[in-house]
Order: C-alpha cells, then sequence, then structure tokens
C-alpha cells in the first residue's frame, strides 16, 4: 500500500511515532553502547509498541466503528489503508528487533550473562529448576485443550501464553497454557543473577507434563494486545457515582476490551497463527512476529539485579544530581525566592530544593494553603508526606490529581485516598478535559499582605522519573503571577475555565489563540522574525500551518522535537525556512520551551503542553512566562546546545526520516550537563 499524500507539509503522525521507534531500536544496536543500556533500549522499544497499539490502534479502531470512511488529515489517507501501513511498518520493525534481541545475547555471553534455554542447563541447574517447577509453579498452571466441549477462553492482556499445536488419535487440535502472573518472570540460577532462565521456556519445557495424552507438534509464547483507550466521557452518565469508583471500574475493563493484534514467537507455525487469528477475529495484517520474549518485564526486572559494582560498566557511569546552587545553605527557601526566580534542570539538578521549599512551606506559620496539580507520581513520594504535614498543620492543602493519567490510574487513586484520609481538599478534575499542567502556589499572609511563591514545571512530580526526564522547573514570587496562578486554582475548583489571563497561557481556554499571535508577532517582523521552541510531539495542524505562513513569510523556525513531527520541513515555498532536530538519549527529552523573537525582547515560556490536538483542546495545560532575564538566556542556551547536539540529535528531512547529523565536532548535551553541573 502506497501513501496518499494529502498535503506538501505534512506526514501521518503514526508512522512518525514508529520512525522515531526506529531511532530506539537503532540504540540496541550501537556497539558503543554500554551492553545493559542496550538491552534496556530494547525494554523501552517492547512498551512503546505495546503502548501505541493499545492505545493509539486502539483509538483509531473505536474512530474506524463509528466512521468506516475516516481518512487522515496529514495524508488523507482512508483510515483502514492507514491501519495496513502502520501494520507493515511495525513488522519491519519486529523483525529488525528480533536481530537486536539476538545480538545483545551473544554480546552478553562475552561478559557471561546469559539466558539459557533448558536444553543448555547443567545437572545442577536442571535439579534447581525442577525443584522450582514442581514446588512453585505447576500449582498455578491452567492447561486447557480447545474443542466442542472446551471452548477458547478469554485471553486477558499482554499476559503471556504457551499456545500449542496438539495430536491424539489421528486428531490435530489446539492446547493453551496461560504463563501465571503470580510467579516471577524467570529463575535466577546463579548467585550473582548473571544466568537466569526466562519462565516461559520452563513452562514449555514441562507442557508433555501437563498434556500426557497428547504428541506436541508445535510450541509457540505469545500474548493478546488490547484495546486500552477507555472511553471514560461514556461513564459521565452516571452523574452520582463518585469518578474514583468508575475508574476502578473501567480499569478491570481494560483486559477484556477488543483486541488489536497478536504478538508471537516467529517458530509458531501457520496453523497455530490461522487458529489464534480465527478466535481472537483478527487479520494476518494484525500478527507480529517477535523475538524469544513477548514483553519487557523480564528484562525491566534482570536489569535491576544485574545493577551492581561489578557490572558497573555494562551502565552508563552513575552520576548524581546536583543540589541547586543557592548563596547560602542555611538561608530559609522561602526568603530566598522571594529574593530570586529559581530554575532547575533535571535530572542534572535535583528536585530536593523544591521538596524541601514544600516542607517548609508545611511548617511555616505564614503560609495559609499550599494548592498542587498532579497527573503522575512515584509509588513512593515525600511530596505526598510534605502536604499531608501541611494540612496536619491547619494548612489549606488543595490537590488537583487528574485520575485519568493513562496506566497510572490506579496509582494515583490511592496517593487521593490517602490525600482525602488526610484531610486533604482533592479534585479530581474536569468532566471533559484532563488536568496536565504541573503547577503549584504558596499562599501566604505576612503582616495582613498577601505573598505568592508559584512553581510551574515542564514534568510530573514524579521523584523516580524526573531522574531520568530533561525537564525544567521555575520557581517565583511574582505577585501577578501568583495572582493568575491562585486564579486558576480558583476556576479549576469551580469547573470554569473560561478567564482571560495576561501572563499565562492556559488550554483550553486561550493556549492555541496566544500562541498564534505569538507567532503573528514574528511574521510581522518578516525574515527579522525568529522562532525557537522544544516539544515531545508536533501534530496539531492549526499550528502546523501557522508556522508554514510564518516561515514563507520569511521568519527563522528552529524546532526540537522529541518524537511525533507531522511538520515537513525544507518544502520549497512552504517550510524551507524550518529546521527541525530530535533529540533521543541516555535521558528522555520532556522539556516543552517556547521563545519568540530575538535578544532582550524576546518572549519565553515554559510548558507542560505539546503542539498536539489534546494538549490545545482536551486538555487543561498551562504555559508560563519567564521575565528573568539570565533565566530567559538560561533557556534559550539550554535550547541550542540542544541543536547542537549531534550525538543523540538527529535531523528531520523533507521525507520525515531521521538523518545523522554529521557535523564534525561531536558534541553530547546530556554529558555536557552532566560535567556542567558536577564542575558547579
Amino acid at each position: 500500500m502506497s501513501e496518499i499524500t494529502g498535503n506538501v507539509y505534512t506526514q501521518n503522525r503514526d508512522l512518525s511515532y514508529l520512525r522515531f521507534c526506529n531511532r530506539i531500536l537503532d540504540k540496541t544496536l550501537e556497539s558503543d553502547l554500554p551492553i545493559l543500556e542496550r538491552l534496556n533500549f530494547l525494554s523501552i522499544y517492547s512498551s512503546n509498541i505495546d503502548e501505541f497499539l493499545m492505545i493509539r490502534i486502539g483509538s483509531l479502531s473505536n474512530i474506524y466503528k463509528v466512521k468506516a470512511d475516516a481518512t487522515d488529515w496529514a495524508t488523507g489517507n482512508l483510515l483502514v489503508d492507514q491501519f495496513e501501513i502502520l501494520f507493515k511498518y511495525i513488522k519491519k520493525l519486529n523483525e529488525k528487533a528480533i536481530i537486536a534481541y539476538q545480538t545483545i545475547m551473544d554480546d552478553l555471553k562475552h561478559h557471561d550473562i546469559i539466558v539459557k534455554k533448558y536444553e543448555e542447563l547443567d545437572s545442577n541447574e536442571k535439579k534447581v529448576v525442577n525443584k522450582y517447577y514442581y514446588s512453585k509453579i505447576k500449582m498455578y498452571l491452567s492447561p486447557s485443550v480447545i474443542d466442542n466441549f472446551h471452548p477458547f477462553p478469554h485471553v486477558n492482556n499482554l499476559q503471556n501464553h504457551l499456545g500449542l499445536v496438539i495430536k491424539r488419535e489421528g486428531r490435530q487440535t489446539f492446547g493453551l497454557l496461560p504463563i501465571p502472573q503470580q510467579v516471577e518472570p524467570f529463575i535466577v540460577l546463579d548467585k550473582n543473577s548473571t544466568k537466569i532462565i526466562l519462565m516461559e521456556e520452563v513452562i514449555s519445557n514441562f507442557a508433555d507434563d501437563l498434556f500426557t495424552q497428547y504428541e506436541i507438534l508445535n510450541k509457540a509464547v505469545f500474548n493478546v494486545v488490547r484495546n486500552a483507550d477507555l472511553v471514560i466521557e461514556d461513564e459521565f452518565v452516571e452523574a452520582k457515582i463518585d469518578l474514583s469508583k468508575k475508574m476502578r471500574r473501567l480499569l478491570k475493563s481494560r483486559d477484556r476490551l477488543l483486541p488489536v493484534g497478536l504478538k508471537i514467537e516467529a517458530k509458531a507455525s501457520p496453523e497455530m497463527v490461522e487458529f489464534l487469528t480465527n478466535k481472537l477475529e483478527l487479520t494476518n495484517s494484525q500478527v507480529f512476529k517477535i523475538h524469544t520474549i513477548t514483553n519487557g518485564e523480564f528484562i525491566n526486572k534482570w536489569i535491576k539485579l544485574l545493577s551492581t559494582e561489578e557490572n558497573s560498566n555494562l551502565f552508563y557511569d552513575t552520576f548524581e544530581p546536583a543540589y541547586p546552587k543557592i548563596p547560602d545553605q542555611s538561608i530559609s527557601l522561602i526568603n530566598l525566592v522571594k529574593s530570586q526566580d529559581l530554575l532547575h534542570y533535571y535530572p542534572y539538578q535535583s528536585m530536593e530544593l523544591l521538596l524541601n521549599l514544600i516542607k517548609e512551606a508545611a511548617n511555616n506559620d505564614d503560609v495559609i494553603s499550599i494548592k498542587i496539580t498532579i497527573y503522575r507520581l512515584a509509588s513512593t513520594a515525600k511530596l505526598i508526606d510534605y502536604l499531608v504535614q501541611a494540612s496536619e498543620n491547619g494548612k489549606e492543602v488543595t490537590v488537583v490529581i487528574e485520575l485519568r493519567a493513562r496506566f497510572d490510574e490506579q496509582n494515583n487513586i490511592d496517593w487521593s485516598e490517602r490525600l482525602i484520609e488526610a484531610g486533604c481538599r482533592v479534585i479530581y478534575g474536569f468532566e471533559k478535559y484532563k488536568i496536565h499542567s504541573k503547577v503549584m502556589l504558596i499562599t501566604m499572609l505576612e503582616n495582613d499582605e498577601i505573598k505568592y511563591i508559584s512553581q510551574a514545571a515542564t514534568g510530573n512530580y514524579n521523584e523516580r522519573t524526573v531522574k531520568q526526564y530533561s525537564d525544567i522547573s521555575l520557581i517565583t514570587a511574582n505577585f501577578d503571577i501568583g495572582q493568575e496562578v491562585s486564579q486558576f486554582f480558583n476556576e479549576v475548583a469551580t469547573n470554569n475555565i473560561s478567564a482571560n489571563y495576561s501572563h499565562l497561557l492556559v488550554a483550553p481556554h486561550s493556549f492555541k489563540d496566544r500562541l498564534t499571535e505569538l507567532i503573528d508577532e514574528e511574521i510581522k517582523k518578516g525574515s527579522d522574525g525568529y522562532i525557537l521552541f522544544k516539544v515531545n510531539a508536533l501534530s496539531y495542524s492549526a499550528l502546523i500551518d501557522k508556522l508554514v505562513e510564518a516561515s514563507q513569510a520569511g521568519v527563522k523556525i528552529e524546532i526540537i522535537a522529541r518524537s511525533i513531527v507531522c511538520l515537513l520541513p525544507g518544502i520549497e515555498g512552504y517550510s524551507n525556512n524550518i529546521v527541525i532536530k530530535s533529540l533521543m538519549g541516555r535521558f528522555l527529552e520532556h522539556a516543552r520551551t517556547y521563545v519568540f523573537g530575538k535578544g532582550d525582547s524576546s518572549k519565553v515560556f515554559i510548558s507542560s503542553s505539546d503542539w498536539m490536538t489534546r494538549s490545545m483542546e482536551r486538555r487543561i495545560e498551562i504555559g508560563f512566562p519567564i521575565y528573568d532575564p539570565k533565566i530567559k538566556e538560561t533557556i534559550k542556551e539550554i535550547l541550542k546546545n540542544n541543536l547542537k547536539d549531534n550525538y543523540n540529535g538527529r535531523w528531520v528531512n523533507s521525507s520525515g526520516e531521521f538523518e545523522i547529523d554529521d557535523s564534525e565536532t561531536v558534541f553530547d548535551s546530556h554529558q555536557y550537563y552532566i560535567d556542567y553541573f558536577k564542575n558547579r
């Protein structure tokens, strides 16, 4: 199926994302990377493809059911044709992943790190595995034969299963054996965890023990990927039911939604593939041959076990995030923020200063309230401890926690319940919009005068991912900004986002209109105009058209977009004044940052928002202005170093493919900032 061009300067968002996944696979094959980091990139690839199928293909499937003649706005493709293009591309990626997996396994053997097959076990290892199987695994196994009296059972989302083609008395049929989720994904065979055998391999070896009356003709591990795009809005019909209860009910349904893909080992016979596709009502295009492992769970757990000093040379060099530099370590952080704005660049700088500020506010007599929006948190969070402490100290604590943060729903439900028990005021968000903004407000009453400390970030208050994601945080005591942040929280509390803001960009009410105005201001400058911004994804058609208009007016536009890029740069007469670079390396580039104009008069914002339709129209997002001249220059320097990065960076060409930046001097912005803050 060939692509249909709907617009000369746009490409399909999903194909763009899969091209980004291809870049992740490229990392797995880079021999200069530490071997266990290459294995980690393979796990990331596997998780990304699973999520793409569950969410994006799931969402498109929902659209297709309602409107079979739907088309892609960027290419003009019918949705049914777009499915074929995407499935074909995923198959190519999975072929590459099979090679990557085997290459990594071969390279790991040089370090005596081995995933063993059962037949490769020595006699002692077999004794260990056999004992483990009979004492800790067999009790959980539920084999079944599929025939007229044993219908095909429900297969849970992403749960590994062993499929079997079996034969008895000349009659061929099929067997099914779920890999129990109560057991670990592998058995460790040595004290250093360098040799393991996978649970699928163990159970497959003992299949004869369970299907004693049958001849086994073929065995293969598979799992089913189901649509996980929960249609939450439908649940609001029952208005009397609390959202947390609705979410609990919806989460249970995720395992039962319709299949969108079948991932199966390449050694599966045609008969097995045909049997499973018929039972699951899938087409051959939705069958994805994979490497030995059908998910990345074992990789993540194994890497944690291998994270020892003895194996340190197999990982990136470790570093400790720097505690942000302040003039006097003994000074009150509240007083410090009153005297100057503070910018923090994660993961190179620590989140501890922000947490310490919240802790200080929780115990400060002048503080009357703390308000914060939460989208994702770690499973353990000092932030929650300090908010609870503030509530116990008599502060008004308001937490807007988004229960619909995909795949973090249960975690957020659990945190919300703890906050409610501690006396905090908890708001679940809006009926129509996800609250994706990351903003906090500390309100103080000093000598009968209101004071504010506002904080905004490009990423979540997640104390685990803050060590892996590249994000920016700003803390300011600017009174005018504080007033608008206070107004924002009041609007959220009254379910009404409609006010006009002079300083903040707020979606969905005015964000896109304000961005359009800022672009128009640069268009008026012609060739003197300049736009530089960084996002995870660029797919909003209205803003893409506006950027093309700016390019046609001579405005120089430099974009850093990590993954999805629907805008094609360098198209003569349209986007020839636009360049786009994508960064992907040790850290996940996550900082949404916008610059409009040159020099001292430039306008700079940090934000939680990508330039996507969902961000502008279906989410509550905030863009935060930067007024401190030094901080503005620091942010511009970060963006310039991102553009300069030719180690982690790739240029997006006019066909939407990623091209190597062949600048003579190699520059790695991730290592640069590790060294920069270490030296400070």
